[in-house]
């Protein structure tokens, strides 16, 4: 379920403030891009069906996510959270128009910027090193509740 053609809010806001904190015009650009993008899609999705998702579909604006273990989750606390901080930190920039082009989504290898071939390796190591580290919490979390360590749950008697 966490797999292409799902995006996630965490993941997305994990990638976004990781470019925008570069110091990089060409990565701060690509952040601006990408939360122009995600917030967007976020609003088409939410004026179509009056609700937020807990995961969209990358290939489709205002599409929301599929697969995994369950049915779609509306009103997803984590995507509300990540649109406020988009809308916080990009308001004053977001448009309502699409600026990039078609609102058609285009892969990075397809754009024709100089920039591209420099960021799409970044962008690369930034999803993984995300994926990476969520998979990580999950397993300690998971272990956890299968696993209790004993010193946390007994309460000493002494």
């Amino acid at each position: 379920q966490w797999d292409y053609p799902n995006a996630w809010p965490p993941l997305q806001h994990m990638v976004i403030m990781g470019l925008d904190s570069t110091g990089d015009e060409y990565a701060k650009d690509l952040a601006f891009e990408i939360a122009e993008r995600w917030v967007r899609s976020n609003y088409r999705a939410f004026n179509e069906t009056n609700a937020m998702f807990e995961k969209y579909d990358a290939t489709v604006v205002g599409g929301h996510g599929g697969g995994g273990e369950y049915e779609v989750q509306l009103g997803f606390g984590w995507t509300n959270g990540v649109i406020m901080e988009l809308l916080a930190k990009y308001g004053d920039r977001l448009t309502a128009n699409e600026v990039f082009g078609s609102e058609e989504l285009v892969s990075s290898a397809q754009i024709n910027s100089p920039v591209a071939p420099q960021v799409a390796p970044l962008v690369t190591v930034l999803v993984a090193q995300t994926t990476i580290a969520a998979a990580c919490i999950g397993a300690i979390f998971y272990l956890r509740k299968v696993n209790p360590n004993e010193r946390y749950v007994r309460i000493p008697t002494h």
